[in-house]
């Protein structure tokens, strides 16, 4: 095999003895490497290609001599060399990094809580819930119980005392159970899962499921990896209105209309929760997050009369919705960011108020109920805004490092992108 210099070694690979096509939107081919460490690396046709055939051991030249029979114009060995180092390069970068050192934009902290052996055995027992005999009746089930909780309002906070913590720690189990419903569609459909853990998301604190294997799928099971969890939560909510009509204990209302909302929430396809996902994999886009920039640095190369940097991504119709969501993304974005900062600063102007009057209702009242209830809402308040200042100064962190990188872009000229076709 003829090699060259700092090659690198791709022995513990995945996807090179036999191809691991990663399906997607537009007809456009694209493969997928499996590191050593387990990180999937989306390659183009071209790139693909060009990193099997040099492991292979062909060189540069009889490479050379391919793509200038296939193209529109001759390529030179030394193009195909600086190709391939350059794609080497980028896998390099992303096998070296450190495990767990980089995270998705978004996510600030990260703990593994169950070890991915527990999660296996237990994806592989459940795996029968995403049968057809058994889905589809657990999915009407979910849905009536659903109908008949909006017609049961959860009783007031103060009405339910202590319970409201006992309803908050069922809904905390029916999180658990929803990152156990990705794993179990993941095993089900052939794929590996991993840990599950708890992570901070902006200012959301979250429980996460490691299925990156689930991208080795094709993109309907990938679709059901993605709304695995919000079927395992429905069917827990199912559960506590089951125990309500047979036990009417007020906080498995609650619990209920807590997952209901959570459901809801986790739905919203801008955010990096379930919906996202499921957007992403039904148009068959990786990088759905990337989409609004890369349309907009299209669009803006297009008026100053320039070849555009970046391709548009597929056919008029993936562009067209692409191009609606981007609207979207950047309508619900502005409106979260304009309403969190009034927000917070009228929660932290709040502050000493609430923390005196539960100073006052504990001298009051002792260790009964309503101190319960003060304290709890007083330690919430405090983790909101704990979260919150936290995430927002990560979320700054990240958009200034951002732009200080690409702040010399804006003096420089656009240079011709030379292309492997």
């Amino acid at each position: 095999m003829e090699t060259h210099a700092n090659a690198l070694d791709l022995r513990g690979f995945q996807g090179l003895t036999e191809p691991i096509r990663l399906e997607t939107a537009g007809g456009a081919c694209h493969y997928l490497l499996i590191s050593g460490s387990g990180r999937p690396i989306k390659l183009s046709a071209t790139s693909y290609l060009l990193v099997k055939e040099v492991h292979a051991g062909r060189s540069f030249p009889s490479l050379a001599q391919e793509f200038s029979a296939k193209g529109a114009r001759a390529v030179t060995a030394a193009e195909v060399e600086a190709a391939y180092q350059s794609v080497e390069a980028q896998i390099a970068e992303i096998e070296g990094r450190p495990e767990g050192g980089s995270l998705p934009a978004g996510f600030w902290w990260v703990r593994r809580l169950v070890r991915e052996a527990t999660v296996s055995r237990l994806a592989v027992r459940l795996g029968f819930a995403f049968t057809p005999a058994v889905g589809f009746p657990l999915c009407l089930l979910a849905g009536f119980a659903f109908l008949w909780a909006l017609r049961q309002a959860p009783p007031p906070l103060e009405a339910q005392g202590l319970g409201i913590w006992l309803a908050y720690a069922l809904f905390v189990g029916s999180l658990l159970a929803h990152e156990l419903g990705h794993a179990t569609a993941c095993a089900r459909f052939g794929a590996k899962p991993s840990d599950i853990g708890f992570t901070m998301y902006l200012i959301y604190p979250a429980f996460y499921s490691d299925v990156t294997s689930a991208w080795r799928l094709p993109r309907r099971h990938r679709v059901l990896v993605d709304i695995g969890g919000i079927f395992f939560q429905m069917v827990v909510g199912a559960v506590c209105i089951g125990a309500y009509r047979l036990w009417p204990w007020p906080p498995l209302v609650t619990t209920a209309w807590m997952i209901w909302v959570s459901i809801l929430f986790s739905l919203n396809p801008v955010f990096r929760f379930d919906g996202y996902w499921v957007l992403a994999d039904a148009l068959g886009v990786t990088n759905l997050s990337k989409q609004p920039g890369l349309l907009g640095r299209h669009l803006l190369d297009r008026l100053r009369g320039r070849r555009p940097r970046a391709a548009l991504p597929g056919p008029w119709w993936l562009v067209s919705v692409l191009a609606l969501y981007s609207i979207l993304a950047f309508g619900v974005w502005g409106a979260f960011l304009l309403r969190l900062g009034p927000y917070l600063a009228a929660r932290l102007m709040a502050l000493p108020g609430v923390a005196r009057s539960t100073l006052e209702t504990v001298v009051q009242h002792g260790w009964a109920r309503q101190s319960a209830l003060a304290i709890g809402a007083f330690l919430a308040l405090l983790f909101l805004l704990a979260a919150a200042v936290f995430g927002l100064t990560q979320l700054a962190r990240t958009v200034l490092s951002w732009g200080w990188a690409r702040l010399p872009e804006v003096f420089r000229r656009p240079r011709p992108v030379a292309e492997l076709t």
